[in-house]
């Protein structure tokens, strides 16, 4: 980033980044000022969910249809949806941080870690494959996210291990 387009930013909530690509993959971008690239993940957010059939799984899954769920979703295109879903929220979030730090070292240097929470995020991601494709409970939906949640929770606590030991 050129010192010149730091004139034009403002700080960047990383929550709020984070919680905008939870809602649509790329809004957190677009929050960013990252106009292409949100755009493009909102572009493929949408093409991946329309072609897995997402949202009406989602729908039978939340009236707890899952035999409905199972018949409609498309797993193909399903395993790209956690992919795309979890870089964008880690993307958002870690470049928030990126572009406080270089507002923040306009008028003081300051030392941060280059990445937050990766550990985390590709916890999440494995866990998503792992749990849609497995089906506990006979809905990919909420097996894919349960799964997701665990596995993103060890790395979590992986990733601060690993820190703890290298201070």
């Amino acid at each position: 980033m050129l010192i010149n387009e730091l004139h034009e930013l403002s700080y960047r909530s990383p929550w709020a980044a984070l919680g905008w690509s939870a809602m649509i993959p790329g809004l957190g971008q677009l929050y960013n000022q990252e106009y292409v690239l949100g755009i493009s993940m909102v572009f493929m957010e949408f093409y991946i969910n329309n072609n897995a059939h997402l949202n009406l799984a989602i729908h039978h899954s939340f009236n707890l249809d899952f035999s409905s769920c199972r018949s409609v979703i498309d797993y193909h295109w399903l395993q790209f949806y956690p992919a795309l879903w979890t870089f964008s929220m880690w993307q958002a979030y870690n470049r928030a941080i990126h572009i406080n730090d270089k507002l923040r070292e306009q008028d003081m240097p300051a030392k941060s870690d280059p990445v937050h929470y990766s550990a985390l995020f590709i916890g999440l991601t494995i866990g998503l494959h792992l749990g849609s494709m497995w089906g506990i409970g006979g809905s990919a939906i909420w097996s894919g996210l349960g799964v997701g949640f665990i596995v993103a929770i060890i790395g979590f606590i992986i990733e601060k291990y690993v820190h703890s030991r290298k201070e």
